[in-house]
């Protein structure tokens, strides 16, 4: 799965490709007892179009499982710099929607959080550049390769890791 922009995203079932358009409906923490909230990010994916290749047998099932899961109203999804990994919505006991059933897993998947731009791959500066440009009110901290940075979650936080060679390694999130 590929977010091509803020607005549209292409990827593959396994066996079809699809583009649609997605939008991003806000931002659900949920603090679980442990050390680190559960920071999920909220969308809606809408006009899924895939190609109308045949697949046959585990392959289509698993495909039509994956394409009803991007379907529905509204879905759930976490980016760790590596993986993006998605969930249904479904009502909490609490009245407010939370992550439900697994939809699927991507590696490697370019997520663009910054008004539909990865900051991957730019130097430290230049995504601190961007970043203070759309949210000026944010703290923006580069965070060297090797470097320890402390394990407190802060909304008004975004750390930029950078490599030894100073370019950004994975994508910036607020905390």
């Amino acid at each position: 799965m590929f977010f091509k922009s803020k607005t549209s995203v292409e990827g593959s079932g396994g066996c079809n490709q699809f583009d649609a358009s997605w939008e991003k409906l806000g931002t659900l923490i949920q603090i679980n007892g442990t050390e680190h909230p559960l920071i999920l990010e909220h969308m809606r994916v809408e006009d899924l179009v895939p190609t109308k290749r045949y697949c046959d047998g585990m392959m289509s099932q698993v495909e039509n499982y994956f394409f009803s899961g991007l379907a529905q109203e509204s879905i759930f999804y976490e980016f760790n710099g590596e993986e993006l990994t998605l969930w249904d919505a479904v009502m909490g006991e609490d009245g407010h929607q939370t992550r439900g059933m697994f939809i699927g897993r991507f590696d490697n998947v370019p997520v663009p959080s910054w008004e539909g731009h990865s900051l991957v791959g730019m130097t430290g500066d230049e995504a601190k550049a961007v970043i203070e440009d759309i949210n000026p009110s944010l703290q923006v901290q580069i965070i060297p390769a090797g470097w320890m940075a402390t394990a407190d979650y802060r909304l008004d936080r975004v750390r930029i890791f950078v490599g030894e060679d100073g370019n950004v390694t994975r994508e910036p999130q607020r905390g």
